[in-house]
């Protein structure tokens, strides 16, 4: 009866030891915690959905001269939209990104005639007018706004216009 109390003593003690070292630090990305970001908004397009080609929704952590241009493939993209649900709007969510700054989240048509020469036909972005009012995703910007990622961050309503008529 003595060794049955031991041998149930020593096993109790090895699987408590076995949990206790996962409950020291709660920032350890051992936790199950999150360790990447999210971010989410709206597309609105304009103009006629193309006979041909992809439209997806990217964003990249570089740009290259010309401004605003991505600089290599992007850091996350959605699937190709389709135009019987993707159209006139679009809920984009593009998940598990790094934490860093990303420079542009872009909205880009591929010619599958030409797929390394994707036509860029929307940007976010943010602007603020003369009265501080802030404006987003108008089809024309100058330039696109840049987005911090935090781990577990979930940033929304990064909207944007698509301009389908600039499609060649």
């Amino acid at each position: 009866m003595k060794r049955l109390f031991y041998v149930l003593l020593i096993s109790a003690m090895a699987a408590l030891a076995s949990v206790l070292p996962a409950c020291d630090d709660d920032d350890d990305p051992m936790d199950g915690g999150p360790t990447t970001g999210k971010v989410s908004g709206t597309v609105s397009f304009t103009g006629a959905w193309p006979s041909v080609g992809d439209v997806q929704v990217s964003i990249y952590s570089t740009l290259v001269t010309p401004p605003g241009v991505p600089g290599g493939p992007p850091d996350a993209f959605t699937d190709p939209l389709i135009p019987a649900t993707d159209y006139p709007t679009y809920d984009y969510t593009l998940e598990g990104l790094d934490p860093g700054d990303y420079a542009a989240i872009f909205v880009g048509w591929r010619d599958p005639a030409d797929p390394p020469g994707a036509k860029l036909i929307g940007v976010y972005w943010i602007h603020v007018d003369s009265l501080g009012i802030a404006m987003s995703g108008l089809p024309k910007a100058p330039g696109p706004t840049g987005v911090s990622i935090d781990a577990g961050s979930d940033i929304t309503g990064l909207d944007i216009v698509a301009d389908l008529g600039l499609i060649p």
